[in-house]
């Protein structure tokens, strides 16, 4: 704002002042009217309330469900990823089993995943390349 025109803004304010105590308070309206006012103000006051709760509750909602797709679709990517092989079998003699299912089974599989346990019986040898490229 510029000086000139806050001198202006000032002197239109007390101009008005002026204006406004010459005329003097205005009568009240009668309290039939004022109810209605304040009736009406108190229903639109109401209805907004409801709307700002609605919408708030519309954002929750949302922000819930975007989280759900999220973690569904996480979910979904990890059953789709096949686990990372972990060692390859080079080769086996006699008796080698893979602990499986809550059992012990024939390792019948050219690599282990995870955290497998194997174990080899008597006169049994299991060779294995690690990921890392060391032989066991």
């Amino acid at each position: 704002m510029t000086h000139s025109r806050e001198k202006r803004d000032i002197l239109d304010e007390k101009q008005l002042e002026k204006i406004l105590k010459k005329a003097g308070p205005r009568p009240l309206p009668p309290k039939k009217v004022s109810e209605e006012i304040r009736s009406a103000l108190h229903a639109t006051w109401r209805k907004e309330v409801a709307i700002s709760r609605r919408t708030k509750k519309t954002q929750w909602l949302a922000v819930a469900a975007s989280v759900a797709i999220v973690v569904a679709a996480g979910l979904f990517q990890l059953q789709k990823e096949t686990p990372e092989s972990m060692a390859s079998v080079d080769g086996s003699i006699n008796s080698v089993e893979i602990y499986s299912n809550g059992g012990w089974e024939v390792l019948a599989q050219d690599s282990l995943v995870g955290a497998s346990r194997v174990r080899t019986g008597k006169n049994a040898y299991l060779s294995l390349t690690l990921a890392t490229g060391m032989n066991i």
